[in-house]
């Protein structure tokens, strides 16, 4: 009869590699999510995946291959699912996230806020065919190309800013609000209707 295989977890964390008792690497749940969320996706690649979440091909090969997501990557991962539709395979970051600290404690991060604005962006601009909903994004764009500029004379008047946010993209940033709020402006309510339900 063939011996039982016992597992041990290397003690350095929840970014441990476990092995078996013979000494062969386990997948742990949150790298098999990653895998899992590359096939869900059409079988794209590790480089693709990698491009799509702004990250580089070597931090979604470890993820894989070395040390499973921890920390601030379980919830990119985790939105990034969401946001696909992938609801079970987040579900696996998500479980990642309360093993690693307590599931009851709210946690609001950079990252959720940034995805909030841009999904709100997202949501006002395709539907923007709306009358009522036109022409508050109109005057959200310009909140926004104005707070936007204040930020650039600041960083020119030596105002320190984020070390993510250089200012040379700010700059270039702020060319692409100021197209937003000119098309905005030039063409109200051309945004493409939802298709009819028949």
């Amino acid at each position: 009869m063939p011996r039982a295989t016992k597992k041990r977890r290397l003690d350095t964390g929840l970014g441990a590699i476990a092995h078996t008792s013979e000494g062969k690497r386990e997948i742990l749940p949150a790298q098999q999510a990653v895998i899992d969320l590359r096939r869900a996706l059409g079988g794209i690649s590790q480089q693709r995946l990698a491009t799509l979440m702004g990250k580089s091909i070597v931090t979604v090969s470890r993820w894989e291959n070395l040390r499973p997501p921890a920390g601030q990557s379980l919830y990119e991962l985790l939105l990034f699912a969401e946001r696909r539709g992938q609801k079970e395979i987040a579900r696996v970051f998500a479980t990642a996230i309360h093993e690693a600290g307590d599931p009851r404690k709210p946690v609001w991060t950079d990252l959720d806020r940034e995805v909030g604005l841009a999904a709100i962006v997202f949501n006002l601009s395709r539907n923007a065919h709306i009358a009522r909903v036109y022409t508050t994004y109109r005057k959200a764009l310009q909140y926004l190309v104005d707070a936007h500029a204040q930020l650039i004379e600041a960083a020119h008047d030596g105002a320190t800013l984020h070390e993510d946010t250089p200012l040379d993209t700010i700059e270039f940033d702020q060319h692409i609000l100021e197209r937003m709020r000119s098309e905005a402006e030039e063409k109200p309510n051309t945004s493409p209707q939802p298709p009819s339900r028949r």
